[in-house]
């Protein structure tokens, strides 16, 4: 099987699989995105990586019959995905932190450390590469080396020891953490900064990686981050992570509407600051519901919290 990358405006060739997502041309689609034909029940899951593990357990009757694997972006989920469907033998000895890696980069969630560094190296990759094809090229064929290196690694060392920093404020109670039967709210005070939408980053100082929050709080709440600082705070409301797919284990979510929280919000405000509705709070995640814009809010996190659950 060759591995493609179908960039927009071209079809994938004859005899084709897409995976993670639509390809035009495709003969079928094994993706766990919202509104792909379903596939048998056999090889659903939550990620595409684990419908692929799962096609990799009987490849003659799953992969075999296509000459291409094709994919229409780039992203941890969607490279592994064609790396199981080319090399299922090698797939089906590291299952787990395939799916776990895979995990780590669709939901942002912390799967442990081996994961994490697979997902960053996998990011790196999509960055550094001189072309999509190339990156695919090197995913595909370097797969088994990719898995396994264990090495010394400054960039990703440094995004490991920052998760760590972030659990350690956690655990010595310098993130504050409020747990409603669909919220959680965490607030904290700025020291280096937040990257509030680190999809696809390879890791930057920041006062709390957004994946730890994934090993505290429960993957079924809405995720309030509230960033205080010296004139104010920003904010951003994110739905379960993992809520924007078809998934099979987690739960199904819905996102409410929050245009009244946000009327609600704009009056409550002495300054200039406003909320955002998707998609403009698309800009703090893709799961971004309702988020401030660039000018710091003058409200406290009690006000944000009780406007937002008068909706979940």
């Amino acid at each position: 099987m060759i591995a493609l990358h179908i960039p927009d405006g071209a079809t994938a060739p004859p005899n084709s699989l897409a995976v993670d997502g639509p390809v035009p041309g495709a003969e079928i689609i094994y993706s766990h995105w919202q509104g792909e034909p379903n596939i048998p029940d056999t090889l659903l899951g939550d990620t595409s990586t684990e419908m692929l593990l799962r096609a990799a357990g009987e490849p003659e009757l799953w992969l075999k019959p296509f000459r291409h694997v094709v994919l229409g972006h780039l992203d941890a989920d969607g490279l592994l995905s064609a790396a199981i469907a080319v090399n299922p033998d090698i797939a089906r000895r590291h299952g787990g932190l395939l799916v776990d890696a895979a995990t780590t980069g669709d939901f942002q969630t912390w799967r442990g450390e081996p994961a994490y560094r697979l997902m960053l190296t996998l990011n790196r990759k999509i960055h550094e590469g001189p072309t999509p094809q190339a990156v695919v090229d090197d995913v595909v064929g370097n797969f088994a080396e990719i898995i396994r290196f264990s090495g010394v690694d400054a960039s990703l060392d440094a995004a490991v020891a920052s998760a760590r920093t972030g659990f350690a404020e956690i655990y010595a109670g310098r993130v504050d953490i409020h747990l409603d039967t669909r919220l959680a709210t965490i607030s904290w005070d700025r020291k280096i900064g937040h990257d509030w939408d680190p999809f696809l980053t390879v890791g930057a100082p920041d006062d709390l990686p957004l994946h730890i929050l994934g090993a505290i709080i429960p993957d079924d709440r809405f995720q309030l981050r509230i960033e205080r600082f010296g004139c104010g705070l920003h904010a951003g409301l994110d739905a379960p992570r993992h809520s924007w797919a078809r998934t099979i284990i987690r739960p199904s979510i819905p996102w409410p509407d929050l245009t009244p929280v946000a009327a609600k919000l704009d009056a409550l405000e002495a300054g200039g600051c406003r909320w955002l509705l998707r998609p403009a709070a698309t800009g703090r995640g893709y799961t971004c519901l309702i988020s401030t814009n660039e000018i710091p809010s003058s409200l406290t996190v009690e006000q944000i919290r009780e406007a937002i659950l008068t909706v979940l």
